[in-house]
């Protein structure tokens, strides 16, 4: 939960904003101009279902930008294309020159022989979970309308209750992490 000073008036804000409780559900984005961006390789469609149906059953018709397999399903791209879903199809580099994730035991992990972790070609120097900032940034370059609010979200296991950017507070940067199990 987030700090709140008592203003004069009775009314209670943020700190470091002057939206108060009285006006929280003004919207602090223009949904239509943000967009949510995932990295989502090798799911089934009922994990898209899951993220972009709940996000677009709150009635966000901004832009949602996800990253899947070059070789994913047609019943996930076709769900996609109808979600009105940007895809995003990112390839693994032939050979990663990223060399430096600590394994288990805590010897560096191989990263040519590694089924697990992976770099992409158009980043062959990171591994995919860092590339895909990299992958972020060049696709909303690429979104001349992606002008307002933007999310960067795990796709598995993130569902929507309402549109994230009608209700949140519009501040330059905004962090959450999971809750611990």
């Amino acid at each position: 939960y987030a700090k709140q000073d008592k203003a004069k008036d009775g009314k209670y804000a943020l700190k470091g904003t002057s939206a108060t409780t009285t006006d929280k559900f003004k919207p602090r984005w223009d949904s239509s101009k943000s967009a949510v961006l995932g990295l989502a390789s090798g799911y089934q469609r009922y994990v898209y279902e899951g993220f972009v149906g709940s996000l677009r059953a709150t009635g966000f018709r901004g832009h949602i930008i996800l990253a899947i397999a070059k070789d994913a399903p047609s019943d996930v791209t076709l769900y996609l294309s109808e979600q009105n879903v940007t895809i995003k199809y990112v390839e693994r580099a032939e050979k990663c020159t990223y060399n430096g994730t600590i394994g288990e035991k805590g010897v560096p992990i191989d990263m040519q022989k590694s089924d697990e972790w992976k770099c992409p070609k158009d980043y062959p120097d990171y591994k995919i979970t860092w590339a895909r900032f990299l992958y972020y940034r060049d696709w909303l370059n690429d979104c001349p309308s992606c002008t307002d609010g933007v999310m960067l979200t795990d796709v598995r296991d993130a569902f929507f209750q309402r549109d994230p950017f009608v209700t949140a507070f519009q501040h330059p940067l905004m962090v959450f992490q999971e809750a611990p199990e």
